[in-house]
């Protein structure tokens, strides 16, 4: 009566996003899968920076979750190991009862099949025939690792130096023991774990997971959903005035202004930390008052939409050269599509002004190689690394007479996106 009963009831496929812009990415396949699927998103506390607030996300959003909660605090979490130990235990009781409770997941789609916790649920997943899959949901960050190495100069560098291969070779040993002794414990590309299938964004990003390493048998060009909605948020407020206005009221856009959008990037973060908050905070202001002195407020709005993993608080004083702010949860389409000029650095929100046609500006004033390394990613053909260029360039939109910044976006982005992902994913 019970396998009859699981036989009639939809399967699930469960998506695990790992910060809250992997969640609001992939919740946007949520209404084309509800007919075939039940839609679960599983939050892990081992993403503890942002568990919290894709907990709140999820409620509010009503949802479906699975959650592996964290363990109780104990009197023993000062020290590293034991508190390592304690987390892999706990993930590994959460991931088993998973599984035992739910005999209908069918597919598990994560950001990635790397690292210890999403290495295990891959693992046990595979065991009982669950989809094991990995969709590409941004760009991968080339050397991003490497630049990111923790610096620390003197004893406690000696210390850091010598502590960590062991910390790391412990860490890798208690893994076993709870896990299984034949459990792979390593970070590594993504694609190059325990996943079956690997969905990826375009030609480029193919051959570059090919070139390093990912099989070509679990390699797909699933597409980029950026590359759809952007098309069709275009196509919609071209024919449809209504709705246009709409949008332009809940952005507070001004129609009789001119709309210069900026697409902040934080280089105080986790992929790429070169400055401080203040830093990040006094870059920004820069590239602002540049615009301010081509651009007066009486005819142009300047308008900065912050990266998900920012704090909005920290931008705030930019409101005295007339900014107007939009927070992690605004529609980048609908936003951009609004933009007379688009500015930002190595974002892959870069794919949305391309489908759309904006004039843009593309910044690197760090000279950082990681954001130069994107130069390919989007058929850029140049990132400007000075003022005295980026105030030509202002001018020379003002003026009407800006070249384009990109070109051959053909090459760089999938047609019939949404399809071949929904196709892809079965």
């Amino acid at each position: 009566m019970l396998q009859k009963k699981l036989q009639t009831q939809k399967g699930i496929i469960v998506f695990v996003p790992h910060y809250i812009g992997s969640f609001k990415y992939y919740e946007k396949l949520v209404p084309y899968l509800q007919e075939r699927y039940e839609v679960y998103f599983l939050l892990l506390f081992v993403h503890e920076k942002y568990f919290a607030e894709m907990k709140d996300y999820a409620l509010k959003g009503e949802y479906r979750t699975f959650v592996v909660e964290p363990p109780a605090n104990g009197v023993f979490d000062w020290i590293a190991p034991i508190r390592y130990a304690r987390n892999i235990k706990v993930f590994k009781t959460g991931v088993l009862k998973l599984f035992y409770d739910n005999p209908r997941i069918r597919k598990i789609i994560s950001v990635n099949d790397s690292g210890v916790y999403v290495r295990y649920l891959f693992n046990e997943a595979n065991k009982i025939g669950v989809g094991t899959m990995v969709l590409q949901w941004a760009m991968f960050l080339e050397g991003a690792r490497n630049w990111n190495k923790k610096q620390v100069k003197g004893f406690r560098g000696l210390l850091y130096t010598v502590g960590k291969p062991i910390y790391a070779k412990l860490k890798r040993l208690i893994a076993r023991l709870i896990l299984g002794r034949g459990f792979i414990l390593s970070k590594a590309l993504p694609g190059r774990g325990n996943s079956k299938k690997f969905g990826v964004i375009n030609r480029q990003a193919y051959d570059y997971f090919v070139q390093n390493g990912v099989p070509k048998e679990k390699l797909s060009i699933a597409g980029y959903l950026d590359y759809y909605f952007a098309e069709k948020v275009k196509q919609d407020f071209g024919r449809n005035e209504r709705g246009r206005e709409a949008a332009a009221r809940r952005l507070l856009i001004n129609m009789q202004k001119k709309q210069i959008v900026f697409f902040s990037s934080p280089y105080n973060g986790k992929d790429i930390r070169v400055l401080t908050d203040e830093g990040q905070y006094n870059f920004t202001e820069a590239l602002v008052k540049a615009i301010r002195a081509v651009f007066p407020a009486e005819t142009h709005d300047i308008r900065v939409k912050i990266h998900p993993t920012e704090n909005i608080e920290l931008y705030r004083p930019l409101s005295k050269w007339g900014v107007t702010l939009y927070d992690k949860h605004t529609n980048n389409y609908e936003l951009i599509y609004f933009a007379d000029l688009y500015i930002a650095g190595g974002t892959t929100t870069n794919f949305i002004p391309l489908v759309m046609d904006k004039d843009a500006i593309f910044v690197n004033f760090l000279k950082h190689p990681i954001i130069e390394s994107t130069k390919k990613v989007f058929n850029i053909r140049h990132f400007v690394t000075d003022y005295p260029t980026f105030t030509k360039l202002l001018t020379d939109f003002k003026n009407g007479t800006l070249a384009k910044q990109y070109y051959d976006v053909g090459g760089v982005t999938t047609p019939d996106s949404l399809n071949k992902i929904l196709e892809w994913i079965g």
